[in-house]
């Protein structure tokens, strides 16, 4: 072993006392010895054996032209229980591109159904789910769909996202499907049951896991830094980019919604998006939908406003004091007005998510304790109020009806507060000036609408028209009051503070 050991001494020489100098040669390589074959194991025709039973061969399964066909070209699709054909993915894609995409532009190119399916499995029947949630627009493909179940394609997407707790992958398109799952939710018959909010935490904590805050350094995310992950100025890095935006944009939304805390906050991207200038856009954001950096910078100004007005930790309910608010109030009303000046993509469904914002805005203001001070800016945010909830609705009865009930969540679940809104606002003291009867008989024509639209619905957005039944009678006997209580503190049964703008 001396070459082994070099330049230490070999074994045998390490071994002898004194020891000598070892002289083996380290370059030195041992040949093995040779075996000397024995005559008497020579092969012998009497001694030989067949190793192989006499059997005769198994045939080699040969795939007819149909199998490869299928194999190749699918002609249906399952998931569990579920089966559809290829007609009927092509058509649910179809429609999905043409009425749902453009609300919510997720993607940067068209999907189509085989290679979909073949690359983003959870992405396909996402996509196929929330497109089947109405009846498809045209005729003939109304009748080509007839076999496709909703609610049982419901189910199986809901086993399959259950089945992310235990293995999650970390995809593009994982992301991109949570995110479709939450602007046109799946049925839900109490808040317990229903998963916005669980699918956009997924979403989110999948996105920070794979970089998509980091787009210039995401192979750092990557798994031991084996992966390359596409480069921030691909069509590949914008989509992740985009993604994360939608993140945002949920996120912001979701918050929203239920009052709480976003559980996302700003980043280098959210910031350099919102900043971007039109055709002075820097080259990986070069392809992302001016409709989405509209979006963003609309749902970013939300949340400023729910965390300085509803988040303070110098207050148990997180509401600032009414002198504060009132402030903020008119920094955060020229900063929306400033917005709403510089929105490039004008389409309904933005316009709708500025007055949202709006509406909120002026909640903080009005549910705050009124002072001598700010009775001119309660008043101004008593017409702000007052005019975009009349917006909403206008909106929710002018607009095609096919086309309303294709709304995202976060835009349907909208005219249900412009609802309230308004009726609350007309039992109040800050209502008194504004114009009642317009306001009775546009939140009349919205249940009507929402009645119709809810036809089918789960129960959770069933349950709005109820919640604006409530409502009503509620503001009626408070109505009624008016000029009976005069004390702030014992006005106070229906009143929220802690659920930031609601």
């Amino acid at each position: 072993d001396a070459q082994d050991r070099f330049p230490a001494p070999c074994s045998q020489c390490s071994g002898m006392d004194p020891q000598p100098i070892c002289r083996v040669d380290p370059s030195f390589k041992r040949i093995r010895n040779q075996l000397i074959p024995d005559d008497s194991f020579s092969a012998s025709p009497a001694l030989s054996w067949q190793l192989v039973p006499e059997i005769d061969p198994s045939p080699v399964p040969i795939s007819s032209s149909s199998q490869l066909a299928e194999a190749i070209w699918p002609t249906t699709f399952s998931l569990g229980s579920v089966q559809i054909s290829l007609s009927q993915a092509t058509i649910i894609f179809d429609e999905f591109f043409a009425y749902l995409h453009p609300q919510c532009p997720l993607f940067l190119y068209r999907r189509e159904p085989i290679l979909s399916h073949s690359q983003d499995v959870f992405l396909f029947w996402s996509i196929i789910c929330v497109a089947s949630r109405k009846p498809a627009l045209d005729p003939v493909a109304r009748v080509i769909l007839e076999g496709v179940s909703y609610s049982a394609l419901a189910d199986e997407v809901k086993k399959a996202v259950a089945n992310f707790g235990i293995e999650p992958p970390r995809t593009v398109s994982m992301v991109q499907g949570l995110l479709l799952l939450c602007e046109w939710p799946l049925p839900a018959s109490s808040q317990r049951d229903d998963r916005i909010a669980h699918y956009s935490s997924m979403a989110i904590q999948a996105g920070h896991q794979m970089g998509f805050h980091r787009p210039h350094y995401a192979h750092e995310y990557s798994s031991w830094f084996t992966e390359q992950p596409p480069r921030p100025e691909s069509t590949a890095g914008q989509e992740r980019t985009l993604a994360w935006i939608y993140c945002h944009i949920n996120g912001y939304s979701i918050a929203s919604i239920h009052g709480l805390p976003s559980l996302v906050r700003d980043d280098y991207v959210t910031v350099e998006v919102s900043s971007a200038a039109p055709g002075n856009t820097p080259s990986w954001l070069a392809r992302i939908p001016q409709k989405a950096i509209d979006t963003l910078r609309i749902a970013r100004l939300d949340d400023r406003v729910a965390q300085a007005l509803g988040d303070s930790n110098r207050s148990p309910s997180g509401q600032l004091p009414g002198p504060s608010t009132t402030s903020l109030f008119n920094v955060f009303s020229s900063e929306l007005n400033e917005l709403e000046r510089n929105i490039t993509s004008r389409d309904p469904v933005t316009m709708l998510r500025w007055h949202l914002c709006r509406v909120r805005l002026c909640s903080f203001e009005l549910q705050s304790k009124p002072t001598p001070l700010s009775a001119a800016t309660r008043a101004l945010a008593a017409m702000d109020c007052y005019a975009s909830c009349m917006r909403i609705a206008e909106a929710a009865c002018t607009m095609p009806r096919d086309e309303v009930a294709r709304w995202p969540f976060s835009i349907s679940f909208g005219y249900s507060i412009a609802c309230i809104c308004l009726i609350r606002l007309l039992s109040t003291e800050d209502g008194r000036l504004l114009d009642m009867n317009a306001a009775l008989t546009q939140i009349s024509a919205v249940f009507r609408v929402a009645s119709e639209l809810n036809v089918g619905e789960d129960g959770i957005r069933r349950r709005f028209n109820h919640l604006i039944s409530y409502s009503a009678k509620d503001a009626h006997t408070r109505r009624l009051q008016l000029g009976v209580t005069t004390d702030y503190e014992e006005d106070s049964s229906s009143k929220v503070y802690s659920r930031m703008g609601l």
